[in-house]
């Protein structure tokens, strides 16, 4: 990656979003909790056909376990629908705005068929920052405004 960084004009594909996890429509809960709990991530999508129908989080999980709700029961019974998602080419700070006005932690990112290829987050926002000013990150003080009263030293 070159070492510019715009924000308003580089797209959202450019931050490397992870590859969502995908899951089937006729799964039940405890199939989509199985899967989160393996990959350890966050959200996974329910999809038919390649298309999003909809979105299940962490944050859905702990809700279902804390009403003891039956795990047995349709994905897309309990899955958050209609999804908020952000296209490939849009950019970074465009999704940025979406996650800050609809207060999401997750975007899926579509590409141009409507085909879910990643999922834009806070820390895939970090990251991208870090990479590109890592010599700045890397180098500050634990406490940046702090001040010695004595001297180091014999």
């Amino acid at each position: 990656m070159s070492s510019q960084i715009n924000l308003v004009v580089d797209p959202v594909i450019r931050t490397c979003p992870r590859t969502p996890l995908l899951i089937r429509p006729d799964a039940t809960i405890r199939d989509a909790m199985a899967v989160l709990r393996d990959a350890c991530r966050g959200c996974l999508l329910v999809c038919g056909d390649q298309q999003i129908l909809g979105i299940f989080t962490e944050r859905d999980a702990l809700r279902l376990m804390a009403t003891e709700a039956d795990f047995d029961q349709p994905i897309t019974s309990v899955m958050q629908s209609p999804v908020i998602t952000v296209e490939q080419q849009e950019s970074v700070s465009e999704a940025i705005a979406l996650m800050l006005r609809g207060g999401y932690r997750r975007l899926p990112v579509l590409n141009t068929t409507g085909t879910p290829v990643g999922i834009f987050t806070v820390r895939t926002v970090l990251h991208y920052i870090v990479e590109h000013f890592s010599g700045v990150v890397y180098t500050l003080p634990p406490e940046p405004h702090y001040a010695m009263h004595l001297r180091e030293g014999a």
